[in-house]
């Protein structure tokens, strides 16, 4: 995988599909494996990912702060 060393970026592939090939090092970070959904938008003409587990958690946050509810469950949590 080729990295630039002038940002915090490395180099993926748009495969047969429109699937999106994430190098194996940006999956680690993110802590996903294969199967796992993720969330993404465009923002600023750039792509965005983040794990959906990741998204529900900073939702769930924002909700806290509004609701007091500490524990800040959502029917997704099960």
């Amino acid at each position: 995988m080729r990295r630039y060393p002038y940002m915090n970026a490395q180099r993926g592939k748009l495969v047969s599909g429109g699937r999106l090939q994430l190098p194996a090092e940006m999956r680690r970070e993110l802590g996903l494996v294969d199967g796992d959904v993720v969330v993404m938008k465009i923002v600023d003409g750039v792509i965005e990912v983040r794990p959906l587990k990741d998204a529900i958690a900073r939702v769930q946050s924002r909700l806290r702060e509004f609701t007091g509810d500490e524990t800040g469950r959502t029917s997704v949590d099960g």
